[in-house]
């Protein structure tokens, strides 16, 4: 029979503190809004707009899109303090120095694969006996488990829970959870499925509510594969594009800058292959750089079909050449 969901972030909360034998604050901290930007810190990125320490990530994919490759690669670049695909580290921030890696999916020859060339000697990797986060021996385990990291990989949601992913109210106790874990210092990255149907993320809304930054990586045509942003609570949209090559008989993630090719469907309904063009892309690039940063500008500078320019515009944002901001301008990257 499956174990009905028990999980509330102040049990959560209640195991945390017991191991650290201390007993929360009860009285209510309520400070000024003023005093609040005052003492607030600016967040500091380890990576630009991609992952920053103390953020709840959730990256979410179809099967076989390198999710799992993805995340042992981010550990890696994490802890070396190396660059991830085209994005350099912030040398202003403290390297982490130990990540855990759950694998709730995965063998041990799977995994032993995948790490190959993504290993870093303070990577822990754990994929046999892992509680379920569903009662309470399972969160003391977790709990007890998860201490020593700073950073902690959980592949996949699905697999650590017996609760229903579309019922809120077990998502709200499993993702608060996360959240109260977060809020307590450690960097989470939870890796979830997408639906066939939409190719958004699967079951209750609350899991991407839940989350800091969201990423949905997709696949193209040519065996290119892009990370782009679903959903953020700071700082600006990305899209990075990369390959996963084999080597040696194991994935290795490679960035890549080259254009991706688009699927499209003919009148006969078989899909067919077009790029974005070479000229477009160049046109618009130098219209941003030129300070005709909107699509209105684009039209009036360069253009006069706007449908045309719509769709280069969402095209290049989509294959990460440029970012879309908040007031609706775009940028180079």
């Amino acid at each position: 029979m499956v174990a009905k969901s028990v999980i509330i972030s102040s049990q959560f909360e209640e195991e945390y503190d017991n191991l650290d034998r201390k007993e929360d604050e009860t009285d209510l901290n309520i400070t000024t809004l003023e005093n609040l930007m005052k003492n607030t810190p600016a967040i500091q990125w380890w990576y630009t707009n991609i992952l920053r320490p103390k953020q709840l990530t959730i990256i979410v994919g179809e099967p076989k899109t390198g999710k799992s490759t993805m995340a042992l690669y981010m550990l890696k670049s994490i802890l070396s303090g190396s660059q991830l695909l085209d994005v350099p580290y912030n040398t202003e921030l403290k390297k982490p120095s130990k990540a855990l890696f759950l694998s709730y999916e995965m063998s041990d020859i799977d995994l032993a694969n995948k790490a190959k060339h993504n290993w870093h000697p303070g990577i822990d990797i754990v994929s046999k006996g892992l509680p379920k986060l569903s009662t309470s021996e399972g969160i003391s385990r977790f709990v007890t488990m998860i201490r020593p990291y700073d950073i902690v990989v959980v592949d996949s949601l699905s697999k650590c829970h017996f609760s229903s992913e579309n019922e809120t109210k077990d998502m709200a106790d499993l993702m608060g959870m996360f959240e109260a874990l977060r809020n307590r210092g450690k960097t989470i990255i939870i890796l979830h499925h997408v639906t066939k149907k939409t190719g958004k993320s699967r079951g209750s809304s609350t899991i991407e509510a839940s989350a800091d930054l969201l990423f949905l990586i997709h696949r193209h045509a040519g065996d290119v594969l892009s990370m782009s942003t679903g959903y953020t609570r700071s700082g600006s949209s990305v899209s990075k594009r990369f390959k996963i090559v084999d080597n040696a008989g194991s994935p290795v993630i490679q960035h890549y800058s080259g254009i991706i090719l688009k699927k499209e469907e003919s009148k006969s309904g078989t899909p067919k292959e077009c790029r974005l063009s070479e000229y477009h892309k160049n046109q618009v690039m130098e219209a941003i750089k030129a300070g005709h940063n909107n699509r209105k500008l684009i039209v009036s500078n360069n253009w006069v079909n706007q449908s045309q320019v719509k769709f280069v515009l969402e095209e290049m944002c989509r294959t990460g050449f440029i970012t879309k901001n908040e007031d609706r301008t775009y940028s180079t990257v």
